[in-house]
C-alpha cells in the first residue's frame, strides 16, 4: 500500500490527483478488475492481489480514496460534505464560500476562512496541500473538483 501511495505521489504530484487519474469516471469506488486495469493504464505494475488485500480490508469488493489514504479521503469528504450541506452544491460553494473574490484560484487563507465558516476541525494548510497541484501556487476550481469545473 505504501509503495502504491508513493507511486501516486511521484507520478501525479499528489495522492488525490493520482486517485482521480485511476478513478477516471469519478465513480468514487473501483472493483478489482477496474482497479487493476486503471493502475496498469497509468503505469503501475505491482502485485495487484497483494495491494488489493491491503486496500480492501473490509472485503467490500471495492476500494475508494478512503482505502488508499484515509487521511486524504477524510479531509476531502469532510470538506465537500459540509460545503454541500451549507451551499447545496459544489459550484455554489466554490463561488460563495471559497473563491469569493472570483479570482479563479485561491490561496491557503481563503481555504482557512471557508473551514472556519463551516465550523470544521480541519487543518487549512493540510487541506490546501491536499487540493493544490504540485506546481500550482493555489487551488483552482479544477483542482478542487474537476467535475464541477467541467460544468462551469
Amino acid at each position: 500500500k505504501d509503495g502504491f501511495k508513493t507511486f501516486l505521489q511521484k507520478k501525479f504530484g499528489s495522492i488525490l490527483k493520482g486517485w482521480r487519474a485511476i478513478d477516471s469516471e469519478n465513480s468514487g469506488r473501483l472493483g478489482f478488475h477496474e482497479f487493476c486495469h486503471a493502475c496498469r493504464a497509468v503505469g503501475f505494475h505491482g502485485n495487484f492481489k497483494k495491494l488489493w488485500s491491503e486496500l480492501d480490508v473490509k472485503h467490500s469488493g471495492t476500494v475508494s480514496l478512503m482505502e488508499v489514504d484515509s487521511e486524504v479521503g477524510k479531509y476531502i469528504r469532510t470538506f465537500k460534505v459540509a460545503l454541500i450541506k451549507r451551499y447545496g452544491d459544489l459550484a455554489a460553494a466554490w463561488f460563495q464560500c471559497i473563491d469569493v473574490g472570483k479570482d479563479g484560484q485561491v490561496q491557503e487563507p481563503a481555504l482557512a476562512k471557508a473551514v472556519e465558516r463551516l465550523g470544521l476541525d480541519l487543518n487549512p494548510a493540510k487541506l490546501f496541500n491536499i487540493l493544490r497541484g504540485p506546481s500550482s501556487k493555489g487551488v483552482s476550481l479544477f483542482e478542487f473538483d474537476p467535475e464541477t469545473w467541467k460544468r462551469h
